[in-house]
């Protein structure tokens, strides 16, 4: 492409506006809150007036759903149809339903890790069709988060900017619904390590199913299990079969289970053996796992589960589902998922937090998306 070209190019760029359902459009008709099927012109009377309507454009998956019902296949979709017009815009903005916003903005954020324009993720308690709603102030806050050209997934909500991939979903009606209470870690290595291991990003736009004309693959599984007391080996088993494709056990404290249980350690160590990762989480909003620290942990760790480090549950999914659809395997698999990609986690395993510069090292001490608050509107 000559120097010409890629400036005619570029000056078509524009931010685009991508609708995926959720309450921030629904409306009740007569059996509770449902998705409107289309909100292009209730949404471009939101953009706020520093960004004239005219230079946004709109785009809405090919089925709007309420986000309780979402999973990997539509978030992979979602981050599909991003992809699909990445050469023509120059920020991202996704009204997506809370219930799973943080998930599948995580998957945003490792699916979409290699490209260069802010991805902002928004959402709302309260219907735009209600008086008060907090639609509005949420819309107008990522609209402006995504003009600001600095790389990466986030979501704009309750006054705040916070990182996708540490983003949790702590009330069901406060406004201030979302926190990051891990910051981001230094020394992401971002998409080089992928493709260090021969992983294709593209592969993943023939797992989304809203890009016309593309192929279709099968949707990996994973899933989630939380210990409790009394929790069962058969759990592991039957998740097993459900999750060929990965296993996130949110564990006590620093990463324990009652592995004392008869039957545990053999369900959970077989289902390693099958090529299943199991890895362990911590049910605390704050620390990081250390299966060493205690028996029942290192147990844990012999039958072969892996550490989270402190990942949250949203961020483990969907980098576990992320991974497996990009056909990352056995030792390959492990050693990306226990690298820091996108400032999600912890090293585990001897990796340094303060390693060399990369792609997306800086976007860790970036204040776009360090947790900061945003003005009102």
């Amino acid at each position: 492409m000559t120097p010409a070209e890629d400036t005619i190019r570029a000056e078509t760029r524009a931010p685009f506006v991508l609708y995926t359902g959720g309450t921030f459009g629904m409306r009740d008709l007569g059996g509770g809150l449902e998705v409107e099927p289309n909100l292009e012109d209730a949404l471009a009377a939101l953009i706020p007036p520093t960004a004239s309507a005219a230079e946004w454009r709109y785009l809405q998956l090919e089925r709007i759903i309420d986000s309780a019902d979402a999973d990997l296949a539509h978030a992979l979709s979602v981050a599909s149809l991003i992809r699909a017009h990445a050469d023509q815009t120059t920020g991202m903005v996704v009204v997506h339903g809370t219930d799973t916003l943080a998930y599948t903005a995580a998957v945003a954020a490792f699916a979409l890790i290699d490209l260069p324009f802010p991805i902002v993720f928004t959402g709302a308690q309260r219907s735009v069709n209600e008086v008060g709603s907090d639609a509005p102030g949420n819309f107008a806050a990522a609209c402006r988060e995504a003009q600001t050209r600095t790389p990466g997934v986030r979501l704009a909500f309750g006054g705040s900017v916070i990182p996708a991939v540490r983003a949790i979903k702590r009330s069901s009606d406060a406004d201030e619904a979302f926190a990051a209470l891990r910051p981001l870690t230094p020394g992401a290595r971002g998409a080089r390590a992928l493709r260090l291991h021969g992983a294709d990003l593209d592969r993943l736009a023939r797992i989304g199913r809203s890009v016309p004309g593309a192929p279709q693959r099968a949707t990996p599984s994973v899933g989630l299990l939380r210990v409790f007391p009394g929790f069962a080996p058969e759990l592991i088993e039957a998740a097993a079969r459900l999750y060929p494709d990965g296993l996130v056990l949110e564990c006590y404290g620093a990463g324990t289970a009652p592995m004392s249980t008869p039957g545990l350690y053999d369900a959970v160590s077989d289902a390693c053996r099958r090529g299943i990762p199991v890895v362990a989480l911590t049910q605390c909003h704050t620390g990081e796992v250390r299966l060493e620290r205690y028996a029942l942990g290192a147990a844990l760790q012999r039958a072969g589960a892996w550490s989270g480090s402190d990942l949250t549950a949203d961020a483990a999914l969907a980098k576990l589902g992320v991974l497996a659809a990009l056909g990352l395997e056995g030792s390959a698999r492990r050693r990306i998922f226990e690298t820091n990609l996108v400032g999600e986690q912890l090293p585990t395993r001897g990796e340094s937090s303060r390693g060399p510069a990369t792609d997306v090292a800086a976007l860790a001490h970036s204040p776009s998306i360090s947790g900061r608050t945003t003005a009102s509107t």
